[in-house]
């Protein structure tokens, strides 16, 4: 909202400090950028889930901090936040949003799909920070909500992070179901790729590589390659498979 100049108006007329040397809603994103730069070391910044678009400068220059449905930037004031597996159950077990649920409830309108869908990219924005922050833990319980919410085009991803998440717990059972699903939900036509399928095939070889199952994880990497002969994680994923088969022959 601050990129609009009826909304920065009205803040002004309260915080002078926040004007801007940018006028009119055309360079929205410009004056959004040069009033946090000028006043996040003394001051508190939050932005929704949901960013707008071509505020590239918020990933690219801010850590964020999720907080609920909003995210505070992480080098404005007041730094105490304790993120921890207990306070984001405590805060998704008690925050409700209107229209979530039809049950017992007098509000249920056209909103609905529009709530609930924001309501998931919160939880998935919260397994994003979880897993950059090395806590996988509160990630899958993040990415699980997430799929209650989030809508039919956007599980695909949602199943491949979650997937990523039991990974890194050692699960790699629930890896391996989770990234199929990824998978499935995807176009695979030549015409309309799935455009994390190259990453998504790398990780399930991973998966199979943990559980022993040296011919399906073989046939994971291979697969990514065959989409995308650079990618990374299935390139590595063929150097450890070689190694791991070598130190078994070696042993025989």
């Amino acid at each position: 909202m601050a990129g609009l100049q009826w909304y920065r108006d009205d803040l002004t007329r309260q915080w002078p400090f926040l004007r801007t040397a940018f006028h009119g809603d055309e360079r929205s994103d410009a004056a959004v950028e040069e009033l946090l730069r000028s006043n996040a070391g003394g001051h508190a910044f939050y932005v929704t889930n949901i960013f707008p678009q071509g505020a590239a400068f918020l990933w690219r220059d801010h850590a964020l901090a999720p907080d609920g449905m909003l995210w505070r930037l992480e080098d404005t004031k007041g730094q105490d936040f304790a993120f921890t597996s207990g306070r984001v159950n405590q805060l998704w077990s008690k925050y409700q949003l209107r229209n979530l649920h039809q049950a017992g409830k007098k509000y249920w309108d056209d909103y609905t799909d529009v709530m609930k869908d924001s309501y998931g990219q919160a939880c998935s924005y919260t397994g994003d920070y979880a897993m950059v922050n090395r806590m996988p833990d509160v990630a899958q319980w993040s990415y699980e909500k997430a799929l209650q919410y989030n809508q039919p085009q956007v599980l695909g991803i949602t199943y491949l992070k979650l997937a990523d998440s039991e990974l890194a717990l050692g699960r790699p059972l629930d890896a391996i179901s989770h990234y199929q699903q990824s998978i499935q939900r995807e176009p695979r036509s030549p015409a309309q790729p799935y455009f994390y399928a190259p990453y998504a095939y790398a990780r399930l070889g991973y998966a199979f590589l943990m559980e022993k199952d040296y011919a399906e994880a073989e046939d994971a990497f291979r697969y990514s390659l065959s989409i995308n002969p650079q990618q990374k994680e299935a390139l590595e994923g063929i150097r450890e498979l070689e190694r791991v088969q070598g130190d078994m022959k070696k042993r025989s």
